[in-house]
């Protein structure tokens, strides 16, 4: 069960109403996500937050949509977020990929063990890593991929703290199966907790 409630539809005030349609904007034709639904909590967080889609959007032509989706999973695996994991690995299966083995290029393989290093060794990333990402990429190619990163890792930690479930279309997609059911919190017309 989620330690972060959702908040009914009738509590949200003018400024999370606001957030709540530019959330729906972001992902269109899709529930607004678990993750969404528990920030509405707090709206100024909600916007803070919404900032990964900008990042997204602006990473994207620098290293292509299945670029960001490779970065984000390795750092929500070594983050071991469920709700990110998940979402990234539904990403590569309708891109018609295996999740569990997508093939890397050696830049796919570069964002890899960055995203893995930003999480499990953020003031020890080796040099020759540093190396080939200069090599790579522009000096505010690199600035937008740490700051990507950083908050790739809040919205894991966010999630995680806040036992926040993985979204009902994104459980078959889990690494690991819950052993109990979970209840779906993207609607903030029930104010489902």
């Amino acid at each position: 069960m989620s330690f972060l409630p959702t908040p009914p539809e009738q509590d949200l005030d003018d400024e999370a109403r606001a957030l709540r349609e530019r959330a729906a904007a972001t992902s269109p034709g899709t529930p607004t996500s678990n993750t969404k639904a528990a920030l509405l909590g707090h709206a100024p967080s909600l916007n803070a937050y919404l900032e990964w889609y900008t990042l997204r959007d602006e990473l994207t032509p620098v290293i292509g949509a299945r670029g960001v989706t490779l970065f984000g999973l390795a750092i929500s695996d070594a983050s071991g977020s469920d709700v990110c994991q998940s979402y990234f690995r539904s990403q590569l299966a309708d891109a018609g990929e295996d999740p569990d083995s997508p093939v890397l290029d050696e830049r796919d393989a570069l964002l890899a063990d960055l995203g893995r290093l930003v999480v499990t060794a953020p003031g020890e990333i080796p040099d020759d890593v540093y190396s080939r990402l200069e090599q790579s990429f522009e000096p505010w190619q690199r600035v937008l991929l740490v700051a990507f990163a950083g908050l790739m890792v809040a919205t894991n930690i966010f999630n995680m703290v806040g036992r926040v479930p993985v979204d009902l279309a994104l459980r078959p997609f889990q690494r690991a199966q819950p052993t109990e059911p979970e209840i779906e919190m993207g609607s903030t017309e029930s104010g489902a907790e």
